[in-house]
């Protein structure tokens, strides 16, 4: 290793250090200044949130939800027609209980 380089060992009571020789040297330049409003240092802000401006709709959504209703509205038809079926095939029970046969009406 050079000579001309030196290691610094960094830990928490070099950090104490540091902050009070940083605390000193704010301290020494508000003294120093001319008596104007005292200088406050304030933690750095984070950027607020923008609120949601987009006027328009995701069309995405819009083609989910047009297709959801066309779904329900094909689900709908699928049931009417099955509970069409049941109802002809009941009345069909119904006429072979009562001895007519399939086929010749009553």
């Amino acid at each position: 290793m050079d000579k001309k380089k030196k290691i610094y060992e960094v830990n928490a009571s070099s950090l104490v250090d540091l902050k009070a020789e940083l605390f000193r040297k704010q301290q020494q330049f508000q003294q120093q200044r001319p008596s104007e409003t005292p200088v406050v240092i304030l933690a750095p802000q984070t950027a607020a949130k923008k609120p949601n401006t987009r006027k328009e709709k995701n069309p995405r959504v819009q083609q989910r939800a047009e297709r959801d209703t066309q779904e329900d509205i094909e689900e709908e038809m699928t049931i009417e027609k099955a509970k069409a079926k049941l109802e002809a095939k009941a009345k069909l029970y119904e006429r072979l209980e009562k001895g007519a046969l399939p086929g010749k009406p009553e």
